[in-house]
């Protein structure tokens, strides 16, 4: 509820949701909470509960250290500690994700392993294929490191418009040649009545349509 604002899109605008380590189950929840809002879900290095090296390591070093840690590392420890916990939510988010899912992950990421990726889209049933895009050579965190290829990878995840928003963005795109044309601003003719053949109004179509 609290994220839910972000979800706000302009008239025409689409959104891809993008939820990276531990925020691919919030995501997930966000998308299958908010169909209508979200056009396409990536999830990208899931933390999926299962703890790499890199991952036991900071909650071991964590639970010693507690007290002397930076706050971010505290949380950090936290947040891997209780997401075992919490991964039911996103089992029970996927199935009612009705965008396009992409699942981007590192084949070499040692903090939260590809395998954990690969097994839950193996056992859970979601309404479209899941597109599964294993990187290699990239660990959890290369949205740094290779933010070039993410953002190709990304841009793939975009999802064609539909017949209707194509239409919509031709017609739009028509208008604004006219009106640079004109030199004028276009205003649409409201319709005008015209009497049925049975006496009463009904509205019909001004033959122009645009107004200079």
């Amino acid at each position: 509820r609290a994220l839910a604002p972000l979800l706000q899109t302009a008239r025409g605008q689409s959104l891809i949701l993008i939820g990276q380590s531990y925020g691919a189950a919030i995501a997930a929840v966000m998308a299958a909470a908010r169909p209508a809002q979200v056009r396409s879900l990536v999830l990208l290095s899931s933390y999926l509960g299962v703890p790499g090296p890199t991952a036991r390591w900071l909650v071991n070093t964590g639970a010693r250290f507690a007290n002397i840690l930076p706050r971010d590392l505290r949380h950090a420890v936290a947040e891997i500690s209780a997401q075992p916990m919490q991964i039911h939510h996103l089992h029970a988010a996927l199935p009612k994700v009705r965008a396009p899912i992409h699942v981007i992950h590192g084949e070499d990421d040692d903090f939260a392993p590809i395998e954990a990726a690969r097994a839950l889209i193996r056992d859970i049933r979601t309404a479209r294929p899941v597109r599964f895009d294993a990187v290699p050579g990239a660990g959890h965190f290369f949205t740094e490191a290779a933010p070039d290829r993410l953002a190709a990878m990304l841009e793939a995840c975009v999802p064609a418009p539909s017949r209707w928003e194509a239409m919509m963005a031709e017609g739009s795109r028509g208008i604004d040649t006219l009106s640079r044309a004109s030199k004028r601003p276009l205003t649409f003719a409201p319709p005008l009545k015209s009497p049925s053949a049975r006496g009463k109004d009904v509205n019909t179509v001004d033959p122009v349509g645009l107004r200079f």
